[in-house]
């Protein structure tokens, strides 16, 4: 990247850090700064559970000499049970935020992809490679900044219209044949 910008730049050619756009972007930033808050809200509710579980064990062993064998072997049952289905919900949960933070992630490089194909299209280009694989390139490539630049115009359109911009569904035109084209390269 740090080649010098007065060379030409390879035609069609272009780079892009995919990490930045989605720590510098304020679509990004808003992800995942809605994640960060839903974890912690889920941790401090498990630590608010553990707190009333340990309290309710607490009891129960502190009422186990008044308790007949019997009877205490039923409530350590019944603690054992709701521990355990505590600990299944509290799991469920994770997986169900973890799950809407990968589907969030797809939905933002879904418009990264949208975006990035406009910038390359409109600078005559026919190529994005990750920066992040490319073992040296001219920084003139780079169109990082110009994508991050479009989707912080989306975020300020969103803001605008009230509509979240990552629940904004691609239209159903017809495909167009300049339109960047996403493939996998196998080796």
């Amino acid at each position: 990247m740090a080649a010098q910008t007065t060379e030409a730049t390879p035609e069609g050619i272009f780079v892009i850090n995919a990490d930045r756009l989605f720590a510098e972007s304020e679509i990004g930033q808003s992800i995942r700064e809605d994640f960060q808050v839903r974890r912690l809200e889920l941790q401090a509710e498990n630590e608010r559970i553990i707190e009333e579980l340990v309290a309710e064990e607490q009891d129960l062993a502190a009422r186990r000499p008044d308790m007949d064998v019997e009877e205490f072997r039923l409530e350590a049952e019944a603690f054992d049970r709701k521990a355990i289905e505590i600990r299944a919900a509290r799991d469920a949960k994770e997986r169900s935020i973890s799950e809407a933070a990968e589907e969030a992630q797809a939905r933002f490089n879904e418009q990264v992809r949208e975006v990035a194909g406009q910038v390359m299209i409109e600078r005559g280009g026919k190529v994005i490679l990750d920066s992040r694989s490319v073992y040296l390139a001219l920084r003139s490539i780079d169109i990082t900044d110009a994508v991050i630049d479009r989707l912080d115009g989306l975020a300020e359109q969103q803001t605008e219209e009230q509509e979240p911009i990552e629940n904004v569904a691609p239209s159903n035109q017809e495909p167009d044949e300049t339109a960047p084209v996403e493939e996998t390269v196998s080796e």
